[in-house]
């Protein structure tokens, strides 16, 4: 089995969705995010999508557009 180390960013993010334990979107994980941008959590998402760490669990709309939610 192969070991990810993750970034100071990652890691964050990872820990607020095992925390949560729910799918989340970007939006969902800035509220509950002390300090992250939408743009640094939207790219950290991707890369741990990239990955293959976290997967997309559907897409959802509100009144800015689509948006993934993991």
């Amino acid at each position: 089995m192969k070991y990810i180390q993750f970034t100071k960013k990652e890691n964050e993010i990872m820990d607020i969705l095992w925390k949560h334990d729910v799918a989340m979107s970007a939006n969902d994980i800035k509220i509950a995010s002390k300090d992250l941008s939408i743009n640094t959590i939207q790219q950290t998402l991707q890369k741990l999508l990239e990955i293959k760490y976290i997967k997309v669990a559907g897409i959802g709309q509100n009144k800015e557009g689509n948006h993934k939610i993991i």
